[in-house]
């Protein structure tokens, strides 16, 4: 037996609205995108009951396929449908250059080609193995996937719209190396997208606010507070 949990992204606290029984992962797949597409709602999360497996729909097949394979990443896209929609349909940031630092498996530079219409798509990544599965997962973006330390990286030219980050240093006296090197490199008044798990922000990042979102995560770079 599977069981399908609907919730509410929008929430900080993740809000559960409706729980759905069936019984097998492919009937938990057709029956959740009914209940999101029947309500309005675009995302939900899948778990087998008993397991930590993870399946997130959102609409896009593509996106599917990568979430389901890469299990664990299934929170980032949760977030990502409804802000990236925001920015691009609400906002009207034009994202056409688009870096995703520590970018995992692929995943959010697949959404930012779909949601965001980004066609220049650049990934970076320490870990050789997630480098790998990111070319594969991205092959047919033609995105740049780079193998490098995000504490001595910086791009041969800064073009991007948007820089992307999920907290990807963790431990916090690195992490200020990281924020250190992030600031020699980024533009006046660029935007980044970080989303915060640990620490404070640094002031040199100024808040964006989200049009119905609770959660800070959209800044410019503010040069003359570094």
């Amino acid at each position: 037996m599977f069981e399908v949990r609907i919730f509410n992204p929008f929430k900080g606290d993740m809000d559960t609205i409706a729980t759905l029984a069936v019984s097998s992962e492919n009937e938990a797949a057709s029956r959740a995108e009914e209940f999101l597409f029947a309500n309005g709602i675009k995302l939900g999360e899948i778990g087998a009951a008993g397991s930590d497996k993870r399946r997130t729909i959102i609409g896009l097949p593509d996106q599917e396929s990568v979430a389901t394979d890469s299990g664990g990443f299934w929170f980032v896209a949760n977030h990502i449908y409804f802000i990236f929609k925001c920015i691009k349909e609400e906002m009207g940031l034009k994202v056409d250059s688009f870096v995703d630092l520590g970018c995992g498996p692929g995943n959010v530079l697949i959404n930012a080609r779909n949601l965001l219409g980004a066609t220049r798509l650049t990934g970076v990544e320490i870990d050789p193995a997630l480098v790998e599965q990111a070319k594969i997962n991205t092959g047919s973006l033609n995105a740049e996937i780079i193998q490098a330390d995000l504490l001595e990286w910086k791009p041969a030219v800064n073009d991007f719209d948007l820089v992307y980050a999920y907290d990807p240093i963790q431990d916090l006296a690195v992490r200020e190396k990281f924020f250190a090197r992030l600031a020699s490199w980024l533009k006046d008044g660029q935007y980044v997208y970080y989303h915060r798990i640990v620490g404070e922000m640094p002031g040199w990042l100024e808040l964006v606010a989200i049009p119905n979102y609770d959660i800070p995560c959209l800044y410019t770079f503010n040069r003359d507070k570094v």
